[in-house]
């Protein structure tokens, strides 16, 4: 695999699924101002509107270039949370 292969893999699979995912507070929506190495939110941590309004940009670009219908609803769903 390729460098750009692999990088693009890693953006629009492992890192978005994280963020999407466990990157998303189930109680308040909003996302976790950092994650551990090993992938686990840090709670402690003061969150930053500037961090959820960048999220919801980051997933609303890799919908747009992916066309992922999931992504687009991720970023408005946390855009209007925010």
């Amino acid at each position: 695999m390729r460098w750009q292969e692999w990088a693009e893999n890693w953006l629009y699979h492992t890192s978005a699924d994280l963020w999407r995912g466990t990157g998303l507070d189930p109680k308040s929506g909003l996302s976790w101002e950092a994650l551990s190495v090993h992938g686990d939110p840090l709670p402690d941590l003061q969150r930053r509107i500037r961090v959820q309004f960048r999220q919801s940009y980051c997933f609303a670009r890799l919908a747009k270039q992916k066309s992922d219908p999931t992504l687009l609803t991720a970023a408005y769903d946390l855009f209007q949370t925010a």
